[in-house]
């Protein structure tokens, strides 16, 4: 069984949107579900804010007090914190995301090029050659090469015994044919 040797990429120059069509809607995802924890949370604070406005009003302050001005000034900081704090996370979540589903994702199209190889190879040469596979360290689903490769030697034994039994075959008519054509001039001599 061959295995890849990785050669270690720089980040920078890695390509890590592999498959748009899983790591975008992934990335997507995860932004909704923490837009939706930070809007319950936003929606919780304001919701105990406007219970000190009531409470004040219950207790007869005026309309003009200080209270009413703090309760205004601190629910703009709490929005200004809630905001910078899910520009953080959609930031943080967007880069995690990505690394996260190109570990996922990577796996995936290695095993989806070798089948392709595989495939090229025997449209090509009419027969399978096949090379193996390996993951890097830090993927996710590493049985995935292991099956593979155990399948994949397999089937190729199964291939080259099919070839011996075709080839056996062949040679044992090519003989069956020179005794028959042995057989029909030594009639002619006879």
């Amino acid at each position: 069984m061959a295995q890849k040797i990785f050669k270690k990429v720089p980040f920078y120059k890695r390509k890590y949107l592999i498959n748009r069509a899983f790591q975008i809607p992934f990335t997507i995802r995860l932004i909704l579900v923490n837009l939706s924890v930070i809007s319950i949370s936003y929606a919780l604070n304001y919701y105990l804010l406007f219970r000190f406005n009531y409470l004040a009003e219950e207790m007869g302050l005026p309309v003009d007090h200080y209270f009413y001005k703090f309760i205004r000034s601190e629910l703009a900081h709490m929005s200004l914190i809630f905001l910078g704090f899910f520009a953080i996370t959609v930031a943080v979540i967007s880069i995690y995301s990505l690394f996260l589903s190109h570990r996922i994702v990577g796996p995936l199209e290695n095993i989806k090029n070798c089948f392709k190889n595989i495939e090229d190879d025997f449209n090509a040469h009419e027969k399978a050659n096949f090379k193996g596979t390996s993951f890097r360290e830090d993927d996710f689903f590493k049985e995935f090469a292991k099956a593979y490769n155990d399948h994949m030697q397999v089937i190729q034994s199964k291939l080259k015994d099919k070839q011996m039994g075709e080839h056996t075959l062949k040679l044992v008519q090519e003989d069956l044919s020179e005794n028959q054509n042995d057989k029909e001039k030594s009639k002619k001599a006879a």
